[in-house]
């Protein structure tokens, strides 16, 4: 599918698209281990994305060719990818993309004995992932406060509504009162005209 995605974007002239296109082929290269095609395809994608000035896109086929390197056991070829990556994540700062940069080099410097180095990485990984987590933490809490205040306005609203509801039925049964008391004072004055028609002509009867 990414070839075909690939080709596709090619012929469409979607050049923002095409940085994916290459990472994703080099992953699924990378999976079989066909290391010197995904090589290619990484460097495509990195350099394709540096030169549209896709930073993330860049730093994204960064990380993913150092992994790919220490999966091989070039870990220094990998670290050097990561230290790269770090240099363009400074354009956009991502604590996503930072966190897993100082995890990589952390495993790293660990695994070939460098533990000063490994121990400076960790703090800035533990840093950054504390970070990352007060952040994720205020906007719960951010989302938790507008949900609230959301839930107010709504209730509010309602009561508004209920409230609303009440004077227009109230003003309605006073229009009715209204009416009927007309009609009751219409039907009272028709029946006096009656009454005094009647006792007039009963009067004349007897004169």
């Amino acid at each position: 599918y990414s070839l075909e995605g690939m080709e596709l974007a090619k012929q469409l002239n979607m050049k923002s698209e095409l940085p994916y296109f290459y990472h994703n082929i080099a992953e699924a290269y990378s999976a079989k281990g066909l290391n010197e095609k995904a090589d290619d395809y990484y460097v495509l994608s990195i350099d394709l994305s540096k030169e549209i000035r896709d930073v993330y896109s860049q730093i994204g086929g960064l990380t993913s060719f150092a992994e790919h390197k220490q999966k091989m056991g070039r870990n220094n070829e990998a670290i050097q990818y990561l230290l790269s990556a770090l240099d363009v994540s400074k354009e956009k700062e991502n604590p996503i993309q930072l966190e897993n940069i100082h995890r990589q080099l952390f495993k790293i410097y660990k695994s070939k004995g460098r533990y000063e180095e490994a121990l400076d990485t960790h703090i800035q990984y533990t840093q950054m992932k504390d970070s990352l987590e007060s952040k994720e933490k205020l906007l719960a809490i951010g989302r938790i406060e507008s949900k609230y205040e959301l839930e107010k306005v709504n209730a509010r609203n309602e009561l508004l509504k209920k409230e609303q509801a009440l004077i227009e039925a109230e003003i309605a049964l006073q229009k009715t009162q209204k009416y009927w008391l007309i009609l009751m004072l219409f039907l009272a004055l028709v029946a006096s005209i009656v009454v005094v028609w009647v006792y007039l002509q009963i009067k004349k009867r007897i004169l």
